[in-house]
């Protein structure tokens, strides 16, 4: 339990240290594959890092004029049935967070899974336009790209720039945007708790 507990607030710690990074140091730079693959890095080096130990063996002097019938030993003002009552309390208060938790994470991950489906569901029935990848909606002042798909609206279409609008949509599919946009959605779904990973 507390090695769930201390690697959830470590991997939250790893994701807002990666964008504190990105914001001060990055933001700025216009090399957008790089600045990609350092998200999914970070994202995927906050998961990992805190799963690797490392053990430091520490020598201490044994000071042999110290007596351990000198130490006191004895808690203070405290019998070890109330000891024991209040860690067990404690643990259980811990295993009712731990527990709330997972259970608000995983309804929050499934409802996003569930407006996923819908959405590929309504975009795959939307009309094609000639034969390409385009799908036309009744939405107005619409486009995006999802998945192999461009969504858009035809006032969209008929603007005097609309193809650069579609090559840029286009770009984003090609590259597959789409699951990065899933992974950081997922992401901030599981740490629901911790606002400041939206701005990922």
């Amino acid at each position: 339990m507390e090695f769930a507990l201390f690697y959830l607030l470590k991997v939250n710690i790893l994701l807002v240290t990666f964008w504190a990074i990105y914001r001060f140091f990055l933001e700025k730079e216009s090399f957008y594959s790089l600045n990609r693959m350092y998200f999914i890095a970070a994202i995927a080096l906050s998961f990992i890092a805190p799963t690797l130990f490392f053990k430091r063996i520490i020598w201490i002097p044994f000071n042999t004029t110290t007596s351990l019938n000198n130490l006191d030993l004895e808690p203070n003002n405290l019998s070890t049935e109330a000891l024991t009552a209040y860690y067990r309390t404690f643990n259980f208060l811990k295993e009712i967070f731990f527990y709330c938790f997972m259970a608000i994470s995983m309804i929050l991950l499934l409802i996003t899974c569930y407006k996923l489906i819908l959405l590929y569901i309504k975009i795959q029935k939307l009309e094609t336009k000639l034969k390409t990848n385009i799908k036309l909606t009744s939405e107005k002042q619409t486009i995006f790209s999802f998945y192999k798909w461009v969504v858009a609206s035809p006032d969209i279409i008929q603007l005097p720039n609309a193809d650069l609008i579609i090559q840029h949509e286009q770009i984003h599919i090609r590259l597959k945007h789409t699951l990065d946009l899933i992974l950081i959605e997922c992401v901030t779904k599981i740490f629901w708790f911790n606002p400041l990973l939206k701005l990922l």
